[in-house]
């Protein structure tokens, strides 16, 4: 695959990566693992967005000649000149290199807490994101992380998890920037996502990033990961029943009958194909069944781009987010991760 080479090569070199082998399987398109010595164009060469948003004219012809549309753009890239959307004329493309540069301020800002790992773009070009790898506690001792890392330390190391914080820009849609922290799974490569502040966002388009902004970005990524930490210690400990499973998969799939294809194949995996499923923590557990549908989200797809768009928004990364919340809505067995899945 087309990730996997660029980020085999990348590794080639004489450096100590951080990237594992989930990493390599998590980051799709034309990502490359970003290190010390390579310059923002060296960056976006490797990754394939080295060029320039441009935009021009909608245009279009009728019976007595071509006319332009007053309040329609397209953009397009300028090294190819491939179409990259069609937008109105109040929206303002940030540039590629614009991007790197303040994700590369935002992280020197950080007291070398973190850095810029990967670079890569989705759909020629379309989509472009960043991310960069939380590694514990260097970031909870330098911005003040709480008990989430505590926390950490019950979770059998089988059943850990790796932390990107991501940054996306669209070309191709009418959507915002976002930030959102995306988990990895290590026992299965099956992955979530949770929200994280906006702030990082509209730093981008509006103005510098001073150290308090990024401290404080960091430390809603790190409430996210401390809330996750919880509900997996919490959903761990809590027994599911076979009665009760069966219900929240029902319900899960909108078929109280239980006759769809999509519920036969999740309580398949959860009885005889859930990865990791002999581990105490996932074994008739609230664990366990979120990790079944995390599962069944993050299956294998032909299209590996579409697969990791939909990691990032779309129901690949929300699916199992919108699986806790219902099971804490919907049973009182689960009142330990009540206050936790709205948080």
């Amino acid at each position: 695959m087309q990730d996997v080479q660029h980020l085999e090569a990348s590794l080639a070199k004489d450096y100590e990566s951080k990237l594992t082998k989930h990493d390599r399987r998590l980051f799709r398109g034309t990502a490359v693992e970003v290190f010390p010595d390579l310059t923002d164009e060296g960056i976006l060469s490797s990754a394939h967005a080295n060029f320039d948003v441009k935009t021009t004219e909608v245009k279009y012809t009728t019976p007595n000649g071509t006319r332009s549309s007053s309040n329609k753009i397209v953009w397009y890239r300028d090294d190819n000149e491939q179409e990259l959307g069609v937008f109105g004329t109040r929206r303002q493309e940030i540039q590629p290199s614009d991007f790197i540069r303040y994700f590369r301020t935002f992280c020197s800002q950080s007291e070398k807490a973190i850095t810029l790992d990967v670079v890569g773009t989705l759909n020629e070009g379309r989509v472009f994101y960043m991310g960069s790898k939380l590694t514990g506690d260097n970031i909870s001792d330098k911005i003040g992380g709480t008990e989430g890392f505590g926390i950490s330390r019950n979770i059998p190391q089988e059943d850990r998890s790796d932390f990107w914080l991501v940054l996306t820009d669209y070309y191709g849609e009418s959507k915002a920037p976002k930030a959102q922290l995306l988990i990895n799974s290590l026992v299965c490569d099956n992955g979530m996502t949770r929200k994280v502040d906006q702030k990082l966002c509209s730093l981008s388009h509006l103005r510098q990033q001073s150290s308090s902004d990024v401290h404080a970005v960091l430390r809603q990524a790190l409430r996210e990961q401390e809330i996750y930490y919880k509900l997996q210690d919490r959903m761990m400990d809590v027994k599911v029943s076979r009665e009760l499973a069966e219900q929240a998969l029902k319900t899960f799939c909108k078929d109280y009958e239980g006759e769809t294809r999509k519920y036969k194949t999740l309580v398949d995996i959860y009885d005889n194909k859930l990865i990791g499923g002999q581990l105490d923590s996932r074994k008739g557990t609230a664990w366990g069944l979120v990790n079944t549908v995390t599962q069944y989200t993050s299956r294998t797809s032909t299209n590996q781009d579409s697969a990791m768009r939909s990691q990032l928004h779309g129901t690949r990364g929300a699916d199992p987010q919108k699986f806790m919340q219902q099971l804490a809505s919907q049973f009182d067995e689960m009142s330990p991760i009540r206050e936790l899945v709205t948080a």
